[in-house]
Formats: C-alpha cells, sequence, structure tokens
C-alpha cells in the first residue's frame, strides 16, 4: 500500500489581516470529504486530519492531510501544504476560509500531487460540521510505535498501540501525558507520553 502524507501549515506569525478573530467549533467536518477539526480557544491555534482511501484493488493508496496553524484576524488565512513521501519533498500554497463557527473551505493554489487523484481542492471544497468534539488539538504520531495506557502512569500499559502517522484527537493534557482517541477508530480512547506526537 503506497501513503502519501500532507501537512498544512498555516501561516503562523507575521501575517496581517483585519477585523475581528473568527472561531470555529473542534469536530468531524463533511462533504465531499471527511474532516477532522480542532479549535484551541486560548491559543486560537487550528488543526486538524484528512484522510481519503482509493477504491482500486489493485492499487491500494491512502491520501493523509495534516494541517495547523493560527487563526489571525479576517476571513482567510493562508497556508502552506507540505507533501513528505518516501523520496520528495514538495510545498503547495493556499488558504482556509472560514465561513462560519461550523463551515470552513479549504482551497490549495494547485493540484497536490500524488493525492490530486483522490482529492481535488484546488477550487476550493467546503466542508461542515457534522458532530462536535471534544479535542483541543489533532497530531500525528511521531515515533515508529507506542504503546497506549490505561491511566497516565507507566504501570498502566495496555496490549494496543499506535504507529507512526497515526491520527490522534488529544482531549486532553495531564503533566507529560496526552489523552487521545485514535482517530480512525474513536472508541479506542487511552493514554501516552506527550513526547510521541508531533
Amino acid at each position: 500500500m503506497r501513503v502519501a502524507i500532507l501537512v498544512f501549515l498555516f501561516c503562523l506569525s507575521g501575517c496581517q489581516g483585519t477585523g475581528q478573530i473568527k472561531t470555529v467549533q473542534s469536530g468531524y467536518y463533511e462533504s465531499a470529504m471527511p474532516l477532522y477539526l480542532s479549535f484551541d480557544s486560548t491559543h486560537h491555534l487550528i488543526t486538524g486530519y484528512i484522510e481519503i482511501h482509493s477504491d482500486e484493488p489493485k492499487d491500494k493508496f491512502v491520501c493523509q492531510l495534516y494541517f495547523t496553524g493560527k487563526i489571525i484576524p479576517g476571513d482567510k488565512i493562508p497556508i502552506i501544504f507540505h507533501q513528505y513521501s518516501i523520496d520528495t519533498t514538495k510545498s503547495y500554497t493556499g488558504w482556509m476560509l472560514i465561513n462560519s463557527a461550523t463551515e470552513v473551505t479549504i482551497k490549495s493554489d494547485e493540484l497536490l500531487m500524488p493525492c490530486s487523484n483522490l482529492i481535488d481542492i484546488s477550487n476550493g471544497e467546503e466542508v461542515e460540521l457534522k458532530e462536535t468534539r471534544p479535542y483541543t488539538k489533532i497530531a500525528i504520531l511521531k515515533v515508529s510505535k507506542q504503546n497506549l495506557f490505561k491511566a497516565p502512569d507507566k504501570g498502566s500499559q495496555l496490549k494496543s498501540y499506535v504507529i507512526q502517522n497515526d491520527p490522534l484527537g488529544i482531549i486532553k493534557e495531564e503533566g507529560e501525558w496526552l489523552l487521545i482517541r485514535y482517530l480512525r477508530n474513536e472508541k479506542i480512547e487511552a493514554w501516552l507520553p506527550k513526547t510521541s506526537i508531533w
């Protein structure tokens, strides 16, 4: 199975804008593509995740899109898409438009290769909130493998684990620990060390 990973970096500093800071609700958004979005109201940070699978049985392909940034005054947030794969690194520009607290539009300035056969947001893609979530941040696992824990304690290790690039919804932080849900199966809720995520 081939996997392409894209990281969206919103304009974190030096961006100019006018007007009030807009907010969005944390949750599961959907239209032509599914999207998990999280908003940290304290720091005006926004993070999210999109995952789309091909239906081709001979050439299974997964497109994973990660994004993070800071909401600035005004409606439009400049973004840079970074694609990381085994043999290449490429950047793309684009933006995110906050239409309302429950609706956003994401647009890239060009096709996101090689994900363009599964998702084309070069003309903009509007997504609406379907279900709220308690996430303060969406993150990905940076280590090759991480065991999960029943409590924020090394003595409570479970048999289950997550692997590198797995998508996680952060619910809360306690010291050096994070309470997470696994976004591919949100029934899985457990603790892991803060140092294991990007």
